[in-house]
């Protein structure tokens, strides 16, 4: 019914993090650190639209890891190839290990202007930090780009990291049935949605509006709009009417459908 979805979370295990991106889109991210293996159980997850809400329970078993500082060497957990979506904000989790008492730090070397690292928790042997990822429109692409840790003794350990940003049409998308059929003294309600990924408000009309159909809008957000054409001919209205419905976003950016409407005698 297009009502604005929240997302929440209860029973998450230490360190781990839950946001509601407030575009339909809830992340959870967890990094374990080397001494919470086990299960962790009864991790729930809400949605609700104000009037309902859905819930699930989930379980995660974290398996026992060794940890790989050997010999008072720094270390980076290996950094698995990211996909997103331009428009969109991702996380991805970093983990760094080096020897007790060393004097260290996590920087990035070639990163995209849109990645931001965001150090979590550090202590005497660790350091747990995300990756925030959040592209415009403008930057579909694959990127590839370095995060160091070094010490105070000018010792470094590089991990490579790629991230693929897939394009994302900023025009607005209409879904609308291309034809219908209405009886004469009959009524229909031909629904119309658009969405618009980029979130910029958005204008909808139709050009050849017959005169006894009518174009109302029930829901309108940065990202949704829903609405419909009621019909209703009376008698003497047979016939094929061919409608135009436009949306146009405020950067002119448009999509054009075709309804076709045929009224039986």
């Amino acid at each position: 019914d297009a009502d604005a979805l929240v997302f929440s979370a209860r029973g998450l295990p230490t360190g781990a993090s839950f946001e509601d991106n407030g575009n339909g889109i809830g992340e959870f991210v967890w990094v374990p650190g080397y001494d919470q293996a086990g299960v962790y159980e009864n991790i729930e997850f809400t949605v609700s639209d104000g009037k309902e809400s859905a819930r699930e329970t989930i379980s995660i078993r974290v398996q026992k890891e060794p940890s790989p500082v050997i010999d008072s060497r720094l270390y980076i957990q290996p950094i698995a190839k990211k996909t997103i979506k331009e428009g969109s904000i991702s996380r991805i989790g970093v983990v760094a290990t080096y020897a007790k008492g060393a004097v260290v730090d996590l920087t990035l070397d070639g990163a995209p202007a849109f990645v931001q690292l965001v150090v979590l928790k550090k202590t005497e042997t660790r350091m747990s930090a995300l990756l925030k990822c959040a592209p415009d429109y403008q930057d579909a692409g694959t990127y590839e780009f370095n995060v160091t840790l070094a010490d105070s003794a000018g010792n470094q350990f590089v991990q490579r990291c790629v991230l693929v940003v897939r394009d994302v049409s900023p025009a607005p998308v209409i879904r609308v049935s291309s034809e219908e059929h209405v009886r004469e003294k009959g009524q229909k309600i031909i629904p119309v949605t658009v969405s618009n990924a980029d979130g910029d408000a958005v204008k909808v009309w139709i050009e050849g509006l017959p005169s006894f159909c009518a174009f109302n809008i029930y829901y309108n957000n940065s990202q949704w709009v829903w609405g419909g054409v009621r019909c209703k001919p009376g008698r003497g209205k047979a016939g094929t009417y061919e409608m135009t419905i436009i949306a146009e976003d405020a950067q002119g950016y448009r999509d054009v459908q075709t309804l076709l409407l045929n009224v039986i005698r």
